[in-house]
């Protein structure tokens, strides 16, 4: 229990900065329209959402279909269906926004055009304005025109060619198959005989260390780095295993059609000590020596980008190599965490 407090409590010291931080900044709100149906204006508007906001200069207004059901009323009271800059700034005032992003497809000639106006809902004026044409057929249209649109408006974004930052995790750990010793009386002999049997082990463990990000290619990421781990696979009812370890990650990550999702895959070298086993639940616990000094595996996981700074992912390590000298169990793990990358 007071592991998972101490857990709670660092990710809530990690969020904080960013949370201030996002207080400070201007909320916007997305509005599109012109598609040949709504869920085309819907998926649109939520990739531009997503690119304005990953610039870190605006946050997300809270309700965004609160905002767009009021102008749907006021589409209805106009009864053309259009409405001017001016209704638009006035109901984001009402919404709680300072700007609000208008985004117009228009299709002409077989190929589609999106122009895109920010405007300041205080005085209805157009701060900032860009455009994209092509054609529209998939989301990873749609992806490519936000972040076309977004350049446009504000400038080419400047990448950081080496990111930092560090990653804390829970993690599960699995053993698949763990050599104990077992002393069972024979009854029918009358003597005590030792044998060697087999268990599964699972338990949990907790890791912290730090990210560092290469970028080779657009979306395309180097990540590596260094865990300090500890974990506790337990075989139930039989020994219960207790380590430390330092962890080499070496993954190639891919942000998703330049989205906040991202996808990761590589190998893990695990550095192995002080492991330790308990034979029974009231024996004292006997260091291992017989332990690999090196553990690697393979390592696939697939993370989400909350705010520009800060992810929550998931990964899974296949072990290769067995336990120890004696068992031919490889140490497994699935483990969440939540990284801040600056």
């Amino acid at each position: 229990m007071k592991k998972i407090i101490l857990l709670s409590i660092l990710i809530i010291a990690l969020f904080a900065d960013t949370i201030f931080a996002d207080a400070d900044k201007p909320k916007i709100a997305v509005y599109v329209t012109g598609g040949s149906n709504q869920s085309e204006n819907d998926a649109l508007g939520a990739q531009l959402l997503n690119a304005v906001v990953r610039r870190g200069n605006y946050t997300a207004i809270e309700r965004t279909d609160v905002f767009l059901a009021e102008i749907d009323k006021e589409q209805v009271k106009q009864r053309s269906g259009a409405i001017d800059d001016a209704q638009i700034s006035r109901l984001g005032m009402q919404a709680g926004v300072q700007y609000v992003l208008v985004a117009v497809i228009t299709q002409a000639f077989g190929a589609y055009q999106v122009s895109a106006r920010v405007l300041d809902v205080e005085t209805a004026k157009v701060v900032s304005a860009g455009s994209a044409d092509g054609r529209l057929k998939s989301i990873s249209d749609l992806n490519r025109f936000a972040s076309r649109i977004i350049e446009d408006m504000f400038g080419a974004e400047k990448v950081r060619r080496v990111k930092f930052g560090g990653r804390l995790t829970y993690n599960n750990s699995f053993v698949p198959g763990v050599v104990v010793n077992v002393t069972d009386y024979d009854d029918d002999r009358g003597v005590y005989e030792e044998y060697y049997d087999s268990k599964s082990g699972m338990g949990h463990g907790f890791g912290l260390g730090g990210v560092v990000l290469f970028n080779v290619w657009e979306s395309v990421y180097v990540s590596t780095g260094v865990d300090f781990m500890y974990r506790s696979p337990v075989v139930t009812g039989v020994s219960a295993t207790r380590e430390f370890a330092l962890g080499f990650p070496v993954l190639v990550r891919w942000d998703v059609m330049g989205s906040p999702l991202f996808v990761e895959a590589g190998v893990q070298v695990d550095v192995p000590f002080g492991t330790s086993v308990k034979w029974d639940w009231d024996s004292k616990a006997e260091d291992v020596w017989n332990r690999n000094a090196v553990d690697v595996g393979f390592a696939v996981g697939a993370g989400y980008f909350v705010t520009k700074n800060i992810s929550v992912d998931i990964r899974a390590v296949i072990g290769l190599l067995p336990f120890d000298d004696v068992n031919d169990g490889a140490v497994n793990s699935v483990s969440v965490g939540v990284s801040w990358v600056w």
